[in-house]
């Protein structure tokens, strides 16, 4: 049973949504407000699972309400109801789980509801089935998580360390000659010196993972030729990723949370903290799985009429994926869609600033002819 409280300044939209919610036996209304800073005040005492928000309201701004409301309960999850569809932006900034447009459908409200469902199942099982895991994060931060905590970097003695221990991690599946890590690791030093900062590069990893209370080993292999590690049971967050979406079937109704778990779980590049150049082709792969995965995903939410979840995908995409001109395209076009002109406006802005900086070219002329033809349709209308 999802917990849920309902916060809306007009009475009768507060009712309306009551007896909707009624119908479906997944929610439970714990409490329903008029003023979003009573409802503010309450929260940490009723602990909703869920929070239905209307933006528009006087005294306090349904953003801000959403805001402070998360800052005590961090896992709550946000929708909002309003009849505005400008916020849009503003709500996936503040990770708000659906966007809902007035006067409210029951078929609407419906998918909403099955996808928060199966969100909170899937993180039930995930959190059953995590319970003796320990995971190596490498998709953007090198981390560490064990016993259920937090992923957290270990303080590396030198940036060499960090560097090597990524490596042999790159290289888990085998083990690594001691001269390849010398050339990769110090292309510039005579062999012999290269030698000895590996052996003391060697020690301080074991120093480290040692006072972190981490079990991973490096174990001598080759008749002492090289190195492998030895992971003592824990995970890779790209194994577990990759494995994941290569088991999902397309995208439907029944499916589309566990999609959008997996789209959550890539949280950056494939050690992309550093980009090692080692680690390009590995990095370039993975990245166009999670882009296709995140396309898929924006694809069935738009042929869903899901505009506002497709919206938020293309923005985590250009999160994760910021040199990307077709991210930004296929944004304004959705925003389009919605008659969000602020957001094509600043995606553009931030298309040509991007290209500017980074790569020192110019928008393409397909965006440009795309975003000059949407100016001029706007011109039109007005």
């Amino acid at each position: 049973m999802i917990r849920a409280i309902l916060v809306d300044d007009e009475p009768l939209a507060l009712i309306y949504l009551e007896q909707l919610l009624q119908d479906f036996d997944a929610i439970s209304i714990a409490a329903s407000f008029h003023d979003p800073a009573e409802a503010v005040e309450s929260v940490s005492d009723i602990k909703p699972d869920l929070v239905f928000l209307d933006i528009d309201m006087p005294g306090m701004h349904g953003m801000q309400a959403a805001v402070l409301i998360q800052e005590q309960l961090p896992d709550v999850e946000i929708v909002f109801v309003t009849a505005y569809n400008q916020y849009a932006i503003e709500a996936y900034e503040i990770s708000a789980i659906d966007y809902i447009l007035k006067p409210i459908q029951k078929n609407r409200l419906s998918k909403t509801v099955d996808r928060l469902t199966k969100i909170k199942l899937q993180a039930a099982k995930h959190e059953d089935s995590k319970s003796d895991e320990k995971y190596i994060h490498c998709l953007h931060l090198l981390q560490f998580e064990q016993n259920n905590e937090k992923p957290h970097s270990l303080r590396w003695r030198t940036t060499k360390s960090e560097e090597l221990f990524s490596y042999l991690l790159h290289h888990r599946k085998g083990f690594v000659n001691k001269e390849t890590l010398s050339d990769i690791l110090w292309p510039d030093v005579d062999s012999k010196k290269a030698m000895t900062s590996l052996y003391t590069t060697i020690y301080l990893i074991r120093k480290t993972l040692s006072e972190a209370g981490i079990p991973i080993t490096i174990s001598n292999m080759g008749g002492h030729s090289g190195y492998a590690l030895e992971l003592d049971g824990y995970l890779v967050d790209a194994d577990v990723w990759e494995e994941a979406i290569s088991h999902l079937q397309p995208p439907d109704e029944d499916n589309i949370a566990e999609y959008q778990k997996w789209l959550d779980y890539y949280m950056g590049d494939y050690f992309g903290e550093h980009y090692y150049v080692w680690a390009e082709n590995e990095r370039q792969r993975l990245s166009w799985l999670w882009r296709n995965h995140a396309v898929q995903t924006a694809q069935y939410y738009a042929g869903e009429s899901l505009l506002t979840e497709a919206i938020a995908v293309y923005q985590k995409m250009i999160d994760v994926q910021p040199l990307n001109e077709a991210n930004y395209l296929q944004l304004m076009k959705f925003y389009d869609e919605v008659g969000e002109i602020d957001g094509i406006e600043t995606c553009y802005r931030q298309l040509k600033r991007m290209l500017l900086e980074e790569l020192d070219e110019e928008v393409s002329e397909d965006a440009r002819q795309w975003y000059e033809g949407w100016k001029n349709r706007l011109k039109g209308q007005l």
